[in-house]
């Protein structure tokens, strides 16, 4: 969900489990966003969420509840932050994008399409410089 978007959650059974991930924008470098697939739908949803000129009002929905791996990169992902040791930063990041990713294989199985246009989304390359050259880089 997008910053903001009003939600609520339906009566939840005995052995559900809500895990609710609440990211700062900052979170979302440029090297984060070049790790997912270019011109993916997350990329492109996170690219207009961290923008300041737009309605934050959208949100994505991904069938995954029968993703096993989903559900194994998640609880790694909760393992390290609540036991954190060397490099799990590091480490919480990768599974991060394999979260994303994960999530992608299952939209683009959902909708039957793939991506014919490889092409990646300019302000990806734009961040990306900044990020790389911000001790030299002007407008």
């Amino acid at each position: 969900m997008d910053t903001n978007v009003p939600h609520t959650i339906c009566d939840a059974e005995e052995k559900d489990i809500i895990i609710n991930i609440l990211m700062d924008k900052s979170y979302f470098t440029a090297s984060m966003l070049g790790q997912l697939s270019s011109n993916s739908i997350i990329s492109d949803f996170i690219l207009e969420a961290i923008s300041h000129d737009r309605l934050h009002n959208r949100f994505l929905l991904f069938h995954c509840q029968n993703s096993d791996k989903l559900g194994s990169h998640v609880e790694n992902l909760l393992c390290e932050f609540y036991e954190p040791s060397f490099c799990s930063k590091d480490i919480i990041n990768a599974y991060m994008v394999l979260i994303f990713a994960e999530m992608l294989r299952h939209f683009q199985t959902d909708n039957n399409c793939k991506s014919a246009n490889g092409k990646q989304n300019p302000i990806l390359d734009i961040l990306l410089y900044m990020e790389e050259n911000f001790q030299s880089c002007t407008l």
